[in-house]
């Protein structure tokens, strides 16, 4: 009996959640879904963040930042995989609530889990033997390929856990769920603060293990944020609750069905870090420097792109519920709503890049000739902030959509772009510069044709 109350209480949590997403306003419920997945992805930051100042205070410190930097492009490559399983598995997970079939959810959120098991477990293997080249390939010094290869290494070895935090958010966040994934992250956060300094200076007996110190605190701390999430929704979460059966058999119909949703921004993702792999090889021609200073223009650019990554979930998961709920036109409202906010929200920032970008480059290292190229970079990238928040609130609103060709056909040649746009600006004798022109500009251009072909509207007829 108290099994059965506790289902009809999951179930009645479950519906009102559904129905605030699909009726009345559409401010509440985006701010809903946006704001706590900004406050995770924030948190996530400020892994980075915490991780860049421990690291950037070692004795090689330049050469630390620069190698941690360098070997973030090539993760970030395999965190493209992951797009095969949880942008598939989002958009089945919310059709599936929005059209109220609970165990169509459930077993497309357990078979996503073991996708995302298995992609991780062929990307760590594929890898893990090239690590050093890939460091050569982008022309850094040995002091960098190092400590670059030291961490990486250990990530690739904790890849089912990264993957499986990744599918894990999805899956909460298409149930209409951002809140839980916050207290998550935050709790994890906490242990990897704690684990980062005993564990890359060796203090209180740890072992000194320098970069490769930061890379076992994220694990360790990814690790818990695992398990509280798998053993949250098998217990029953709210709005889903996750059978042991749903994991098994393997279910090659729903793999298929998120790989063919997932592999256009795959694909796209994983010619983002190649050619930020070409990029660097670039910046290299520059020096350690500039290498350093691209690593700390992106780690402060998250504060824009996971503000925009909030609304651009809150838009996925809009569209998906409420095309589930055979709302179309709701569904276009609810992603150019996220999409203004979003640009608004970024402009804010844009404007702290170009007034004071010196003051937020000193936070990470003192270098004279780091805090010269980052702020250039900041300065540059500012006026493309609130581009970038339009170009990944609308490419989301097309993932909840499962249709997720028309922006990656976008996404790739732009991207593909920046190389030879660098090359040329570099050659005319821009150096860095002519690098931070060519990510701005094309962000830019990317935003106008995906929000053209958004506009289309063909979107709101695909079937999943």
């Amino acid at each position: 009996m108290r099994h059965e109350i506790l289902q009809l209480g999951a179930r009645q949590r479950a519906e009102e959640t559904r129905q605030r997403l699909i009726q009345g306003p559409l401010l509440p419920p985006i701010l809903r879904l946006a704001l706590p997945t900004i406050g995770a992805y924030y948190l996530q930051a400020a892994y980075n963040f915490i991780d860049r100042y421990w690291v950037g205070h070692l004795p090689d410190g330049p050469a630390a930042f620069a190698g941690v930097s360098a070997g973030m492009f090539i993760i970030w490559g395999t965190f493209a995989l992951t797009n095969l399983a949880t942008i598939g598995t989002s958009t089945m997970v919310s059709r599936a609530l929005g059209a109220e079939d609970q165990g169509r959810a459930r077993h497309a959120a357990g078979q996503g889990l073991v996708l995302a098991l298995l992609l991780s477990v062929i990307s760590a293997g594929v890898l893990l033997p090239q690590v050093e080249g890939l460091f050569h390939l982008m022309g850094t010094t040995a002091a960098v390929t190092a400590d670059g290869a030291s961490y990486v290494r250990v990530l690739l070895w904790g890849q089912p856990l990264l993957f499986l935090s990744f599918v894990l958010n999805s899956v909460y966040q298409a149930s209409g769920d951002t809140v839980t994934p916050i207290k998550f992250v935050a709790f994890s956060l906490v242990v990897n603060s704690v684990l980062d300094p005993l564990l890359i200076y060796g203090y209180w007996g740890f072992p000194a293990m320098g970069v490769a110190g930061a890379a076992w605190a994220t694990l360790c701390s990814r690790g818990i944020w695992v398990a509280g999430g798998l053993y949250l929704l098998l217990r029953g979460h709210k709005n889903l609750h996750l059978r042991l059966s749903d994991l098994t058999p393997i279910a090659p119909r729903i793999w298929f069905q998120a790989l063919r949703i997932g592999l256009p921004q795959c694909l796209s993702n994983l010619l983002f870090a190649a050619v930020y792999i070409a990029l660097t090889t670039l910046t290299s021609r520059v020096g350690t420097a500039a290498v350093a200073g691209l690593g700390i223009g992106h780690t402060v650019e998250q504060l824009t792109f996971f503000g925009a990554m909030g609304f651009s979930i809150a838009a996925s998961t809009m569209v998906g519920q409420n095309l589930g709920a055979g709302q179309p036109q709701r569904a276009a409202r609810a992603v150019w709503s996220a999409a203004g906010i979003a640009a608004g929200y970024n402009t804010l920032f844009g404007l702290a890049f170009l007034l004071i970008p010196g003051l937020i480059v000193r936070i990470f290292v003192n270098d004279p000739e780091v805090v010269r190229i980052s702020s250039s970079y900041l300065v540059i990238l500012a006026i493309s902030q609130p581009f970038m928040a339009l170009e990944l609130v609308l490419a989301g609103g097309f993932n909840g959509a499962g249709n997720t060709l028309p922006p990656t056909a976008v996404q790739i040649p732009l991207t593909l772009a920046r190389f030879p746009i660098a090359l040329a600006l570099m050659h005319i004798g821009l150096g860095a510069d002519g690098i931070w022109w060519a990510i701005s500009l094309t962000t830019i251009v990317k935003a106008l044709c995906i929000a053209f072909l958004f506009s289309l509207g063909r979107w709101k007829h695909k079937q999943v």
